[in-house]
């Protein structure tokens, strides 16, 4: 009884210190060659009192093969892998898990990803920080219908709202290759259920969404506090004057409503962007930056793979801009990291 008493002491204190405090995720897949794929996971965790979030996260790829995941953006010492995520917000930290997976043949499989904890006191989940987080996204191998790559979110899935004030919210998720796009609400997931208790945001009017467009109208929200919803994606694609199913992905949103409308700033620095936004054959990078002032510049894809350096470029007092061309970047979301002295600074943009 003794070791038993211990044993369960030492369950808790884990549970405890590894809390994640999940915000948001979302799950999406690449085609890359064959019968392999590529994986992505985003996370985005409430650090607020907390420092605990994961250096890897477990993956289940739907053929009874799984693997730990390591973080593949920021740079620390405080994982194995020497990445940490990237803080982008007061209190909100991004992080990215990226990986390959070849399946022995064609068929349909779910991947998945799931957790413990969300954030504390989501009003629509009762006792959230109890609650796990769950993602999973269908991959159909077909050779019949073609190799398919699953739609890329380019929207970071947190949200600030208003009490009384219709507020929008979309995925902006890409198809590369054209597929139809169905959109619905679904009810979040802990480890592979639907939530018990869990309720629509509540709404002066009506909390809907649009199954072509994706976007979500919350007219109005009611309440102030936060709430969190999911966004399920399926793929149609069409052969022969009929549509067949191709796959699907989520995106759980996390949505603060308060008396006035916050700004979730991704830079965390006024004067580093990046533009136009899609691009299609260059950006411009700008900065702000101090006379002789060394700054170094990364574009990493979706998987985390750095595709371009620039380091220990000095510039001028005041604004300046870097034109990046982009004519052999394939098609997709990618990021821009800036480090400028001792801090380090993130933007996205997608490429058309």
């Amino acid at each position: 009884m003794k070791n038993i008493f211990i044993t369960l002491i030492f369950v808790t204190l884990a549970h405890i210190s590894f809390a994640t405090h999940y915000l948001s995720s979302d799950i999406s897949y690449t085609h890359i060659s064959g019968l392999t794929y590529g994986i992505t996971i985003r996370i985005y965790n409430n650090t607020l009192n907390t420092t605990a979030d994961r250096c890897e996260i477990l993956v289940r790829f739907g053929d009874g093969d799984s693997l730990s995941v390591p973080r593949t953006n920021g740079i620390s010492s405080q994982c194995p892998s020497a990445h940490d995520g990237i803080m982008i917000a007061t209190n909100v930290k991004e992080s990215i898990y990226s990986t390959t997976h070849t399946y022995a043949s064609g068929g349909i499989y779910i991947i998945s990803f799931e957790d413990v904890n969300r954030t504390p006191g989501i009003c629509n989940i009762p006792n959230s920080v109890n609650i796990g987080i769950y993602m999973q996204a269908e991959i159909v191998i077909n050779p019949i219908l073609g190799d398919n790559t699953a739609p890329q979110y380019a929207s970071v899935p947190l949200n600030y709202a208003a009490t009384g004030v219709v507020n929008y919210y979309n995925p902006s998720a890409i198809d590369s290759e054209g597929d139809s796009l169905f959109y619905q609400i679904v009810n979040p997931m802990a480890y592979g259920q639907s939530i018990i208790g869990y309720s629509i945001p509540l709404a002066s009017n009506s909390f809907s969404i649009d199954s072509i467009t994706g976007t979500v109208t919350w007219d109005k929200p009611l309440m102030i506090c936060d709430y969190s919803y999911d966004i399920k994606i399926t793929e149609w694609r069409k052969l022969g004057g009929v549509r067949y199913y191709i796959g699907s992905t989520m995106q759980d949103v996390y949505n603060r409503v308060s008396a006035s409308a916050g700004i979730l700033n991704l830079t965390t620095d006024e004067n580093f962007s990046v533009y136009p936004n899609p691009a299609q054959s260059e950006i411009i990078v700008s900065v702000f930056s101090e006379k002789n002032k060394c700054i170094s510049i990364e574009i990493k894809n979706i998987l985390g793979q750095t595709i371009k350096t620039i380091t220990d470029r000095s510039f001028e007092n005041g604004n300046n801009e870097i034109k990046i061309d982009l004519s052999n970047y394939p098609k997709g979301i990618y990021f821009v990291q800036l480090e400028n002295g001792n801090k380090r600074y993130t933007n996205r943009f997608m490429k058309q």
